[in-house]
């Protein structure tokens, strides 16, 4: 249940069709036979009563806080979807029977049955069950719509819980229908924006040229008649005023000389591209997505073309599409009306900027000099290397599984099993047993996060940006995943990226160029979450949680501002080289909808020039155990409404690849 609407799902298997009937007859008897006797109201009382409290948080304290600002003066700000508590604990049944013998009227009601079903027979069981219902009340809905503000609005709020600082601009605007070719026009002129912003940002944040550590713009639907335009960032603890300068100065450098030619056209490609996969994948789209899209029809009036139609409208209001009608758009999202500047911080932050600074800063920026933004997009990726590969010297069949095995003459073993449940999708692992395990005391630090830094690092030639821009993270993508007990690489792309996703893992074991702007990015965003999370009243209780767990290992701490400065260039690059430059000794296992003839030679042209090295390379144990002693934590806030228990029990497990099988079936 929401502010606009209750909604009732079954998934229901289709094997039998008495149960499509059960379940219609239920939805029948909801719409207009429920009993709703006494008794069961005081069962169901206790039940809302617990997702009331169920509810409770910081999270919760603050969107209510953040509501009597963003829903002011409409009546969502009285209307909470769970309600109040005092109302849970005493509502008159009567009330609750009138509501729903107002309310729960045809008119105000739409079924969607998706999936395995005879059409004509669950047309006609519908109608069978449905047909003789009559709308009984005529309604009056009431004016939900939130009113135009006689004054900007701000928020400023803090709570002990919050990890993060948070800067936003909201600005109030009518609901955009999508229900004509203007409408679609409009929303895909949104998209556009959505993209380029999200590429433009991470291409600063990857250049190190703005401190913030992550920015973006949206839109929230508040309901059929209001949205909110919403621009964001993440700010550092100690740089709040610079953070906020920095994102403020996208936004103006976007006002002020618009978007590129470049970026548009790379957006739109990214989006075609999107929609042509969407189509593809059309066979298995999943039932809950159609009932998504029905029900966005029923409550928004979304029109309903199906992924072909809508790839073709798309490509023929591209054509008309230019730069400037972004740019006009775009000023939608910083008129100055109908305006809320909101900030939540951790309580310990002193200093927080007021409305009147911000405003201050925000006048400020607007008359700064500021330089035009650049882009080009590189057409290519470079291999360097003469990839003179090796051949498959042993392929073996599994038939009840149906994977092959292939063994290339380099050494690495490759495992592939051919689906179709997910069109056009290749999905690539590779691993290898030792990981973390083998760093030792001194490079520890660095060794547990060289993967979250190789994410950002430069691939071959190209830049974490350039890669970004060339290659759509929806649809290919390949990066590093270190653990405890192994390194892996993981990878996925559809068909038409198959070879560049073959490309990219080559280089992500060969030729991954960690630098200084990687690595200080990454220990000021460490040094910044850390500073935050260690002010938290819980952090000395997951401290002591993890000590316990691990028997006091050193191996486990917590990492520390001690243990973050301690994470260097030369260590993560050399723990890099010594994990991944053995490309030959990885087993890969590739899953989807491939053809063998097609794959083949790239397996044996780009992981068959991977170099193997002749070394004896084993999982260390160290010794990290789980407690056996019996050990019991408590973390009790100041106003306790609700209690979470954790139980955890241990004992000894026999690692062999079959109790791992059956204990990952639990």
């Amino acid at each position: 249940t929401g502010f606009f609407k209750t909604n009732y799902e079954y998934e229901i298997p289709t094997d039998d069709p008495k149960n499509l009937e059960t379940v219609i007859k239920i939805f029948a008897d909801i719409l207009k036979n429920l009993s709703l006797e006494d008794e069961a109201f005081e069962r169901e009382r206790k039940i809302v009563e617990e997702e009331w409290r169920g509810d409770i948080g910081f999270d919760q304290k603050y969107l209510e806080a953040l509501y009597k600002v963003t829903h002011k003066n409409s009546l969502l700000e009285k209307r909470k979807p769970i309600g109040k508590i005092e109302v849970i604990r005493n509502f008159k049944y009567q009330d609750v029977k009138e509501f729903y013998e107002k309310w729960y009227q045809p008119e105000r009601t739409a079924l969607f049955v998706v999936g395995d079903v005879d059409t004509d027979k669950t047309i006609k069981l519908i109608k069978d069950n449905f047909s003789y219902f009559e709308n009984t009340v005529k309604l009056n809905v009431p004016d939900y719509s939130i009113p135009n503000f006689k004054s900007n609005r701000f928020i400023s709020y803090q709570d002990e819980n919050f990890d993060k600082v948070i800067f936003s601009i909201w600005e109030k605007h009518p609901f955009q229908k999508i229900n004509n070719f203007n409408n679609y026009k409009t929303k895909l002129i949104d998209t556009l924006i959505y993209q380029i912003i999200e590429r433009r940002i991470n291409d600063q944040l990857n250049k190190d040229k703005v401190d913030f550590s992550a920015a973006g713009i949206y839109s929230q639907t508040i309901s059929n008649k209001d949205e909110y335009k919403i621009s964001i960032v993440s700010l550092n603890e100690k740089n709040i005023n610079d953070g906020i300068t920095d994102f403020l100065r996208v936004i103006e450098q976007i006002n002020r000389y618009g978007f590129l030619k470049s970026e548009l056209d790379l957006a739109k490609k990214n989006q075609i591209l999107n929609l042509e996969q969407i189509i593809i994948g059309q066979e298995t789209r999943s039932s809950k997505s159609f009932v998504n899209e029905y029900t966005r029809h029923f409550t928004f009036d979304e029109m309903i073309s199906g992924p072909e139609k809508e790839l073709e409208y798309t490509k023929d209001i591209y054509v008309s599409i230019g730069v400037d009608d972004l740019n006009n758009y775009f000023k939608k999202y910083t008129l100055g009306d109908n305006q809320i500047l909101s900030l939540k911080a951790p309580d310990y932050i002193q200093d927080l900027p007021n409305e009147k600074e911000l405003n201050t800063l925000i006048a400020k920026i607007k008359k700064e000099k500021i330089e035009p933004y650049e882009f080009e997009l590189k057409k290519t990726i470079i291999i360097d290397d003469d990839l003179k590969g090796s051949k498959i010297i042993k392929k073996k069949k599994y038939p009840k599984t149906g994977v092959i095995e292939l063994t290339l003459a380099n050494g690495p073993k490759v495992f592939l099993k051919q689906t179709n449940f997910e069109k056009d999708s290749i999905s690539l692992s590779a691993f290898s047993s030792v990981g973390i395990s083998k760093a030792n005391e001194n490079i520890l630090p660095s060794a547990k996060v060289t993967d979250s830094i190789l994410i950002k690092a430069d691939v071959g030639n190209l830049s974490a940006s350039e890669k970004e821009s060339l290659y759509p993270a929806n649809l290919i993508d390949v990066y590093p995943s270190i653990s405890g007990k192994g390194e892996a690489m993981i990878a996925y792309s559809n068909n038409a990226y198959k070879e560049d996703m073959f490309k990219l893992l080559y280089l992500n074991f060969t030729d991954l160029r960690v630098k200084d702007i990687h690595l200080n990015q990454f220990i000021k965003n460490e040094l910044n979450e850390y500073n935050i999370k260690k002010q938290s009243p819980k952090y000395s209780n997951k401290v002591e949680f993890i000590e316990k767990l691990f028997n006091k290992h050193p191996r486990t701490k917590i990492k520390t501002d001690e243990t973050i400065k301690k994470i260097n260039l030369k260590d993560v690059t050399n723990f890099y080289k010594d994990r991944y430059h053995d490309g030959g000794n990885f087993n890969f296992y590739i899953v989807g909808d491939f053809k063998f003839d097609e794959i083949e030679p790239l397996l044996e042209k780009y992981i068959g020039s991977l170099p193997k090295i002749d070394r004896v390379d084993e999982y260390i144990d160290h010794g990290i155990r789980y407690t056996k002693d019996k050990h019991e934590l408590i973390y009790k806030e100041d106003d306790p409404k609700k209690a979470e228990i954790t139980r955890i029990y241990f004992k000894e497990f026999n690692s062999s690849i079959k109790e791992r099988f059956k204990f990952n079936l639990l």
